[in-house]
């Protein structure tokens, strides 16, 4: 799961506030506390962190930040300021001071359809997911264009390298 941390803001958004017990970390089947949890929002939310900037290697603009998916948790009680929630999955530790946002309990792709783009896409890649130097088919990337720049779900565009741009040696040895 990759997105763009910018469409949150982090001062209201809602976050874990207590770990059971006061554990530094919590994963699946613990219990945690959290503020800032609205009732119509649903009972089912992905937990994530802001991870490193994604800037655009055209303009050098800030897009945003990568949110690191951390799990999902169901809230088991809706207090007024601390709600309580129980983790249910978590591929990574969850902390105090992790995010919390809604959840799609079913993701749909009616009329999903592979398709070229209507107009050219010229885009740059921002950022690898999971990956430092390569990439390939079925590898999560994400670039620097949008739907407002005409990107619509479905389209596949090609990755060309520039043979001009300077090029990195892999490490052979370790960093210690």
């Amino acid at each position: 799961v990759r997105a763009l941390f910018s469409r949150i803001d982090p001062e209201n958004a809602p976050r874990i506030v207590r770990t059971k017990e006061s554990r530094v970390a919590v994963g699946a089947g613990d219990i945690a506390s959290a503020q800032g949890i609205t009732k119509e929002k649903g009972n089912y939310r992905q937990i994530f962190r802001p991870g490193p900037r994604l800037l655009d290697p055209v303009t050098n603009d800030t897009l945003g930040f990568e949110a690191i998916y951390l799990g999902e948790a169901k809230v088991s009680r809706l207090g007024g300021n601390v709600s309580t929630v129980e983790i249910i999955t978590s591929p990574q530790e969850i902390y105090a001071g992790d995010y919390l946002q809604p959840s799609p309990r079913e993701i749909r792709f009616d009329g999903y359809v592979p398709h070229a783009p209507s107009k050219k896409i010229d885009a740059r890649i921002v950022a690898l997911y999971n990956q430092l130097y390569e990439t390939g088919p079925s590898a999560i990337i994400t670039i620097n264009k949008g739907t407002a720049d005409g990107v619509e779900v479905g389209n596949v565009l090609a990755i060309y390298r520039n043979l001009n741009a300077p090029t990195y040696t892999l490490r052979e040895s370790s960093l210690w």
